[in-house]
């Protein structure tokens, strides 16, 4: 029977709403209605006790059509299971998916008791902030990862803990043991590596300017050897001339 409602369904989808837009409707339409089945039968299983079995069908339920009320149905059982992290995870997925509806008891009474649910789990965890001088170091606490600096502050049950940052092959760890309510800010950083030092990037000397020729050393010694030869031919020409005498005189023949 509920085949064929789906069936006849289907056809008033695809002729209102035109083929492409249907189709997407009419596979929207099947997935949400298998994924209720599974809430249902998920359902069932919390109320009869087997809460195991009921979290694995209300899980395939959520991946397969996300609803508010199968959020919620999974961290009531979540909280009795004492999976306190997974369950304060979907109470808040349930009010973030949840549509108002004033007329609705129901959903008023879930939505009360998400919330005190919610007050009373984040007082039995503890809170770490890992922060860092430079963003992009990544965050992990007991091999979990949870993105980079800057993160929001990370849940976690009391008790001992491993942060690690890392940057590439480098890591930082550290230790700590948290109790219930307790928040501990955690500081260390990973400086960026240096960028790789490219061909392109060498700084190239700057191309050597022809020196004018008056500059050269060549130039000015030539001048000085010009400067120098002149001056002695001058010296020489100018220098005083002795007297001539006859080669019978004896002042003459003596050098006087």
């Amino acid at each position: 029977m509920k085949a064929v409602l789906r069936g006849v369904f289907a056809i008033l989808v695809i002729g209102w709403l035109g083929d492409a837009d249907a189709a997407q409707a009419v596979d929207d339409a099947a997935l949400q209605s298998s994924a209720r089945e599974l809430r249902h039968q998920g359902y069932e299983q919390g109320r009869a006790g087997d809460y195991r079995g009921a979290l694995e069908k209300l899980h395939a339920s959520i991946a397969l059509f996300p609803e508010a009320d199968t959020a919620y149905d999974l961290a009531q059982i979540e909280r009795e299971l004492g999976q306190h992290l997974e369950a304060l995870r979907d109470y808040r997925h349930f009010l973030a998916m949840k549509k108002d509806d004033p007329d609705n008891a129901e959903l008023a009474r879930a939505v009360i008791n998400a919330r005190e649910a919610i007050d009373a789990l984040t007082r039995e965890l503890a809170v770490i902030e890992a922060t860092s001088r430079h963003p992009g170091v990544q965050i992990m606490v007991d091999a979990e990862g949870h993105g980079v600096t800057p993160c929001p502050p990370i849940e976690v049950l009391p008790g001992l803990h491993r942060l690690v940052f890392r940057r590439g092959a480098v890591e930082k760890k550290h230790e700590l043991t948290l109790t219930a309510g307790e928040r501990q800010r955690i500081e260390d950083d990973i400086d960026p590596p240096a960028p790789p030092i490219l061909i392109g990037d060498t700084p190239k000397p700057a191309p050597a300017t022809e020196r004018p020729f008056y500059k050269r050393w060549y130039f000015w010694s030539a001048i000085a050897a010009v400067a120098l030869a002149s001056g002695g031919a001058t010296l020489y020409a100018t220098r005083p001339q002795r007297p001539s005498c006859s080669p019978d005189l004896a002042g003459c023949v003596a050098g006087h």
